[in-house]
């Protein structure tokens, strides 16, 4: 009683305070006036409205470039810019390519008698692959008259181009096809492989007054990037990527340069240019430039710029109204300091709140335990988290869709409760869906299957623990781990890798035992439990060995039981290669849908294959199968890793399994009709030497579900039946809940 009384009045002297503090906040905002805000506003939005200007272009999808061409006459400044094809046509012609974008750079504004200056940062990135010209192969032509590579211009506004002189003598070509630059830099790095890039950083001469696109302030800062492929060039067309990057902090020019086309710029960079700003105002609208051969600009495929701009106003803004400044910061102060504190009381109510919560559900879920037979010893949380290391990365087992199982020694004291110093090895399943709730179900709907189940060929429950919203299920440590890691062990050669325990899944024995016990399993849950379990995710990962390499059921998270009064459950879970196709065509779990899982583990077993390792005209491993079985060469599909098989049993397992995998459910054999033929007290199944067509709906069905299916569907191919399943099935299976459907 004390504790809520003591909440009471925390939330009224809070509600009080921002009762008194609000109405204050609004008065001291109407005393110090509206000009400070609104100007305050005003200079926020100038800062706002630059502050991150990405800009993206695929050069290759262009038709129309806005370019001026030297010596050629062409000019997009009329608008419309130059057609593709008419650059393609003159690849040699040299052209300024202006990137379709402008950019803020930096600016003035006058405030009263101050004067307010801006600078922006930028970041530009392109690919381009290298022209190879005509000329390469002409030696009668002067090649030092062509340019190498690109030069990347800041252009400032300009207008049309003077009537005298041509692009070229603008930008100071020099005889040998590069640029003469002054007050430059130049740098070369080298790229494995072969080949080298060479980066000249300076400025243009300023030589023709007149033209507008000369900076008056001073003249034109240009990046000159030229890469020389390897002798011989590589084979194909090698792409290379460039970065500039400007940091107006520390008035820096960066060049970077990588083979390829990557995302990651390169750590070091092949040439920087200090001491340069384009603080002088005259790039308020500026853009990016590009000048070349047309044949060199074609081949730039992407571009990419980000700029920065940051204005400095805050100099401005302390200086003219700092007292109103040192208001306004007492202010933001004082909200702050009460959002901080209703923050911290909500989080605090939060936690108060949820911890009672969790002891709630951890009574509750001690009570459902108890309830339950043979009950699972409840072990502390604390002990499997020091035992598991909380759950790091090296003590996982493997992972599911809703789940991640751990391995843990736990001390037999805690597990039993007694004083022993000897351990005890599990397997701890932590369920790890976001929602609390949702993992709570999770954890009961598995305790309430598993916990029930007392059999050789099933996994068991030893124990249980919850902490704080997390149920831990713990199992028996099966100690030679999943079918899969053995039946699959293969490197990239085909070959099979060999440990201690590889040897064992060689043994024709050993296989043929292992479904032997696959089966006992799976009829213990289908027909000697009650009720009965669908296990609904038969697959090799399921299938877990003991110390004495017995296979047990594991993986019971999707598992359901079925009413006495019915045959089936309905929702699609499983995975992908294991699903009937009946099951994924009528959203409904049964026997069969089970029998089709197991058909398709049993050919796993016997070929070595993954249900998917086969040809690609095949699609599946029960087609490929049974193309075998129809040209006389069932045997051909056996693992020619194994040692000794017995053909017999071999060939009573691969028609067990087609015949188990038969498309249409009612032709599949029972777990007690196929329990009886492994364990030879029947003969082996018959089995058409054709794997027969998939009707749906079954003939059965037809007269009760003629308003629900308007057609019939007929496939002789898995990969068809698919796509079907994908394409036509009901409109109410479609808008199904699909449980949980793994690849």
């Amino acid at each position: 009683m004390n504790f809520k009384r003591k909440r009471v009045v925390g939330a009224c002297f809070r509600i009080l305070f921002l009762l008194v503090f609000v109405p204050l906040l609004l008065y001291i905002l109407q005393q110090v006036g509206t000009g400070f805000c609104s100007k305050l506003l005003e200079h926020g939005k100038v800062r706002v409205k630059e502050i991150n200007d990405a800009f993206r272009l695929d050069l290759d999808t262009l038709q129309t470039y806005d370019i001026v061409m030297d010596y050629s006459g062409m000019s997009s400044e009329g608008g419309g810019g130059v057609d593709r094809r008419k650059l393609v046509g003159m690849p040699d012609a040299r052209g300024l390519l202006q990137i379709p974008h402008k950019v803020y750079l930096s600016g003035y504004w006058p405030v009263g008698k101050e004067v307010l200056v801006s600078e922006s940062s930028f970041a530009v990135s392109f690919t381009m692959s290298l022209y190879q010209p005509s000329w390469k192969d002409n030696k009668t032509i002067n090649q030092s008259s062509h340019p190498a590579g690109l030069a990347f211009i800041v252009l400032p506004p300009y207008q049309k181009a003077a009537d005298e002189g041509n692009l070229t003598e603008q930008l100071g070509l020099g005889a040998d096809g590069s640029l003469n630059l002054s007050s430059s830099i130049a740098r070369t790095a080298h790229f494995p492989g072969g080949g080298q890039v060479s980066v000249q950083t300076g400025r243009l001469p300023n030589r023709l007054s007149s033209l507008p696109l000369i900076d008056p302030n001073g003249p034109l800062l240009v990046v000159h990037v030229s890469v020389m492929e390897p002798t011989p060039p590589a084979a194909g067309t090698a792409r290379y990527t460039v970065w500039i990057e400007y940091a107006r902090l520390t008035q820096s020019l960066s060049v970077y340069v990588g083979a390829g086309e990557v995302k990651e710029r390169p750590d070091d960079a092949v040439a920087i240019k200090k001491n340069i700003s384009y603080l002088d105002g005259n790039y308020w609208d500026a853009s990016f430039g590009l000048y070349s051969s047309a044949g060199q600009l074609l081949q730039v495929h992407s571009w990419s710029s980000d700029v920065d701009g940051a204005t400095y106003l805050m100099k401005y803004i302390m200086d003219n109204y700092l007292h109103a400044a040192a208001i306004f910061l007492a202010l933001i102060l004082s909200l702050a300091a009460t959002v901080a504190a209703a923050a911290v009381s909500g989080v605090a109510w939060y936690f108060r709140t949820k911890q009672r919560r969790w002891k709630k559900e951890q009574k509750k879920l001690a009570k459902i335990m108890q309830s339950l037979p043979g009950v699972p010893m409840q072990v502390d949380f604390s002990d499997i988290k020091k035992a598991t290391f909380n759950f790091q990365e090296a003590s996982k087992l493997g992972k599911g869709g809703f789940s991640s199982v751990y391995r843990c020694r736990l001390p037999a004291a805690a597990a039993c409760g007694g004083r022993s110093s000897s351990y005890v090895e599990v397997a701890v399943k932590k369920f790890t869906r976001g929602v609390e709730e949702q993992r709570y179900e999770d954890f009961l709907a598995e305790v309430s299957i598993i916990n029930r189940l007392r059999h050789k060929n099933v996994v068991p429950l030893n124990f249980w623990s919850y902490n704080k919203g997390e149920p831990l299920l713990i199992y028996e440590y099966m100690t030679n781990g999943s079918l899969d890691q053995h039946l699959f062990r293969r490197d990239g050669n085909n070959q099979e890798q060999q440990d201690d325990t590889s040897s064992s899944i060689r043994q024709w024995g050993t296989r043929y035992s292992i479904a032997t016990d696959i089966a006992t399993g799976l009829h213990y849950v289908h027909h000697e439990h009650e009720p009965m379990v669908l296990h609904r995710d038969i697959k090799a990962s399921n299938i877990m060995f003991d110390s004495n390499f017995r296979a047990r059921l594991g993986d019971f998270g999707i598992a359901c039981t079925v009413a006495d009064d019915r045959t089936s459950v309905t929702g699609v879970a499983g995975t992908w290669g294991y699903i009937a196709p009946d099951y994924a065509m009528s959203n409904r779990a049964t026997r069969q849908t089970d029998i089709y899982a197991f058909g398709v583990l049993v050919l796993e077993l016997v070929t070595g294959k993954k249900n998917r390792d086969v040809p690609a005209d095949d699609g599946h491993i029960s087609d490929w199968v049974w193309r075998l079985l129809g040209e006389g060469r069932l045997l051909d599909a056996v693992d020619d890793h194994q040692e000794a098989i017995v053909a017999d049993e071999a060939e009573r397992l691969l028609l067990l399994g087609l015949a188990c995998t038969n498309p249409n459910p009612s032709n599949r054999p029972s777990m007690a009709v196929a329990v009886q033929v492994i364990t030879k007290l029947a003969p082996p199944p018959d089995v058409p030497p054709e794997r027969p067509a998939f009707v749906w709906p079954p003939r059965e069905w037809r007269s009760s579900l003629d308003s629900e299916y308007d057609c019939t569907i007929t496939t002789e191919s898995t990969v068809e039946l698919v796509q079907i399943m994908q394409d036509q099935r009901p409109s109410e299976i479609q808008n199904s809940t699909i449980t949980s459907v793994s690849m």
